[in-house]
């Protein structure tokens, strides 16, 4: 029997760890500064327990800051669409197992990060990107 404030450190912990983990330093940096900037960000992993480890270390690693903007760990499927659509800044866990995630994060907005935590990438909105090649309307460069 612990307290419920050791559970919260703990799963913390574990979360930032399982981040960390995910991410190599590059792509993680990318992360951190694109939450800074107030930017609109998917998440999109396997695992949904990554998809809520990886939101809830962003949340840590931000303090003393608070992210005050949309925050969705699991995305619906019948949600996806129109959250990606969102006007203002967001994170949003989408698991890619779902059916329609794949169309979902292959024609994401140009102003959308789209982070595989699978993978280890984070693929920066195009509007990031200064690069006369990228100009499709996906996600810009990788990292």
């Amino acid at each position: 029997d612990r307290p419920i404030r050791d559970q919260d450190l703990q799963f913390s912990e574990i979360s930032g760890t399982q981040l960390m983990q995910s991410l190599p330093a590059v792509p993680l940096a990318l992360l951190f500064v694109t939450i800074l900037l107030e930017q609109k960000v998917v998440l999109a992993s396997s695992r949904r327990g990554m998809l809520m480890a990886a939101s809830d270390a962003i949340m840590q690693l931000l303090k003393p800051l608070q992210w005050k903007h949309l925050l969705v760990p699991l995305v619906p499927e019948s949600m996806m669409n129109d959250l990606v659509h969102y006007p203002a800044p967001f994170i949003l866990g989408i698991p890619t197992d779902e059916k329609k995630s794949a169309e979902i994060l292959s024609s994401l907005p140009g102003d959308v990060t789209l982070v595989d935590l699978d993978v280890g990438r984070v693929m920066l909105a195009s509007e990031f990107v200064h690069d006369d090649s990228s100009a499709s309307d996906g996600p810009g460069a990788a990292a």
